[in-house]
């Protein structure tokens, strides 16, 4: 076990135990990993170490600050390298070359992200909540370990196979969804181990996935920056368009709510930023792309968990500030065919990521029902006070 590996599970288990551990805390446990990579050498670590040290907020964590921190230098390294050049020709009014903004991480455990003018609009903060980066670590690994074969013969029924073979990545699916349902965050669950990866290429394809989803969760937040969304008020919804019009109204000017235009080109712009910082950085292009519809297929996800918790049909939707999860899907991909080559394995990746969803999901709405009949006859297991590992130990004794 490396010293970042026993790090990750020592403030997983306080975490656990509701202790949040201390500033000084934590650095002295980044101080006895920079010792560490200076004895055998690595200079990368301790520079990362020096980075993580440097931490300007105390109230963020310093595991969180030291995975976030690289994400946002491959992205300005990305940009400084030119990056951004495709935008020289588009009609965006407000468009300026931006410097990547201040960025932080909270304690906050749910899964949420977004920025806010710090002082005024020109100078803002990417703030992205730890149950987010918790959640797409944890997601990443379950798909990662749903690809146990040759990827080159990569093929729907294997996967299906698979999930059926290996029930590891469909029960921390099924564990991750249940503290999603049950207390808003999946930040309890501890990460799956890398010895349950059958090779390297397993756990490096979990790696990049993550990356890729927290890249475009960062590169959307920016998108927004350069486009001028800051300081914008929300404005009112106009139910008066016929949904067979979304996607010709929402890219007209007014839209079916502006809004949405305006969550559509962040993620939009925001894929282009974070796919050509990837490759910028070195990171395999198709498996990028796959790690943003991750990311856009989890925030799916994480609507259908809210409609749960509430009672509600899994496919309802409330109207919001952003656009349906499925709008956004759609409108990505149509964007990945009219001005990307649509190469055979991004398409792979994206069907395979699609029937790992939706068979994983069907077993866990198995286990759902289940949950709320625990809950009638436990209602203390309800409470804010009630543990996981309590509830996760009634489940296993029904499901094995």
């Amino acid at each position: 076990m490396t010293a970042i590996e026993y790090l990750e599970r020592k403030q997983k288990q306080q975490f656990v135990a509701g202790i949040v551990p201390t500033r000084e805390e934590q650095e002295q446990c980044w101080l006895a990993i920079k010792e560490k990579a200076i004895a055998v050498g690595n200079i990368h670590l301790v520079r990362r170490c020096e980075t993580v040290l440097r931490c300007p907020s105390k109230y963020q964590l310093l595991l969180d600050y030291f995975y976030l921190s690289e994400i946002f230098e491959n992205l300005a390294k990305g940009i400084e390298a030119g990056v951004l050049d495709f935008l020289s020709g588009t009609n965006l009014k407000r468009f300026e070359r931006k410097k990547i903004p201040l960025f932080g991480t909270l304690h906050m455990q749910q899964f949420s992200a977004y920025i806010t003018p710090h002082g005024n609009i020109n100078d803002p903060v990417i703030i992205i909540s730890d149950g987010l980066l918790a959640f797409s670590e944890r997601i990443s690994n379950v798909v990662a370990l749903s690809f146990s074969f040759d990827k080159s013969e990569m093929d729907i029924e294997k996967i299906k196979a698979h999930i059926k073979q290996n029930k590891i990545g469909l029960a921390h699916f099924i564990d991750i969804m249940t503290a999603e349902l049950m207390f808003g965050t999946s930040i309890l669950i501890e990460p799956i181990s890398e010895h349950l990866f059958v090779d390297r290429q397993q756990g490096m394809m979990a790696m990049v996935l993550r990356d890729a989803f927290q890249t475009f969760i960062v590169a959307h937040e920016y998108s927004h920056y350069i486009d001028g969304h800051l300081g914008l008020p929300d404005l009112e919804y106009d139910d008066s368009i016929d949904e067979s019009a979304y996607n010709k109204e929402v890219k007209s000017s007014g839209g079916i709510r502006e809004n949405y235009r305006r969550e559509h080109f962040a993620d939009c712009y925001g894929l282009i930023i974070a796919i050509n910082s990837m490759t910028h950085a070195g990171y395999p292009r198709a498996l990028s792309f796959a790690g943003i519809y991750l990311c856009l297929s989890s925030i799916e996800l994480m609507e259908k968990i809210i409609n749960l918790r509430h009672r509600l049909d899994e496919n309802y939707y409330q109207n919001s500030t952003h656009p349906p999860p499925q709008k956004r899907k759609e409108v990505i991909l149509e964007m990945i065919e009219e001005d990307y080559e649509t190469e055979t394995l991004i398409r792979k990746y994206f069907d395979a990521i699609d029937c790992i969803f939706e068979n994983s999901w069907n077993e866990f709405r198995k286990v759902v029902d289940a949950i709320y009949e625990l809950l009638e006859k436990n209602p203390e297991l309800d409470s804010e006070s009630s543990e996981y590992k309590e509830l996760r130990k009634k489940i296993q004794e029904i499901y094995g």
